[in-house]
């Protein structure tokens, strides 16, 4: 029988409140655009750079989104974020009977290895849209987080604040993105010294190019990978603007880039 989760009275109200200057993150990142029929991928990033909390062990949230432009097709955790294998979310809670309202609730069950999130920033999850055929062009699609719940290795529960992304809707003419998913690439700002994260949607072979602000090339490097975190250093001496590249064999991403 799963233990019941505790809650939080008055005797814990000091730790409450050095816990919510510290607690993680928790944000929803879709493309900037996107054309009707497209499927996005949409990360939902835990934690971040200012994130002190050491440990976490069972997360929820719930997904609230614009059912007028959008479609739910699907969700995945991102194991090797959480540290484990895809045999330990065998009991995980995926709620959506309101897709067709737009609310999908989903909850990370107390399974598996607990999982350090201490001044790390990744991909816990991802979540599928579709843009349905008939949304208005020139608007935006809200896709919101609420009710975000963090567990820690005693079983409290931390409520985390909500975030609201959104996505705009453009004609296939007008669409300033490849016609293959656009990786997506974080932290941003990155730390100088740190790691650069790049979540690919689909296949790349390539190479990644970090250049200064004028345009003088720094560091290049090949990448032959399958849909998944590519993991790269940053190393630059000072703080200031950046220029990513991603040159694929058939496509090309460009990033802006912040150190600090």
């Amino acid at each position: 029988m799963r233990k019941p989760i505790a809650l939080l009275t008055a005797v814990f109200a000091p730790f409450v409140g050095l816990m919510a200057q510290t607690l993680p993150p928790l944000t929803v990142f879709p493309p900037a655009q996107a054309v009707r029929e497209q499927i996005i991928e949409t990360p939902v990033i835990l934690g971040s750079d200012e994130a002190k909390a050491a440990v976490v062990f069972g997360l929820g949230f719930d997904i609230h989104f614009d059912a007028t432009k959008l479609e739910f097709v699907g969700f995945d955790w991102n194991n090797g974020f959480w540290g484990v294998e895809g045999s330990d979310f065998s009991a995980t809670d995926v709620n959506v009977s309101q897709a067709a309202e737009g609310i999908l609730k989903l909850n990370l069950p107390f399974l598996g290895a607990e999982k350090s999130i201490e001044n790390v920033k990744g991909v816990a999850a991802i979540v599928k849209f579709r843009v349905k055929n008939d949304a208005p062009v020139g608007q935006r699609a809200e896709i919101r987080l609420k009710n975000s719940t963090l567990y820690d290795n005693q079983i409290y529960a931390f409520a985390l604040a909500e975030h609201v992304a959104d996505v705009e809707i453009v004609e296939q003419t007008n669409r300033t993105t490849s016609k293959a998913p656009r990786p997506v690439l974080f932290p941003n700002p990155v730390q100088t010294g740190s790691e650069i994260q790049i979540l690919l949607a689909a296949p790349f072979k390539g190479t990644v190019e970090i250049a200064d602000a004028a345009g003088k090339k720094i560091a290049e490097y090949p990448v032959d990978s399958p849909a998944q975190i590519v993991r790269l250093p940053f190393v630059v001496a000072q703080t200031g603007i950046y220029l990513l590249t991603l040159n694929g064999e058939t496509e090309r991403f460009a990033y802006r880039l912040s150190a600090r």
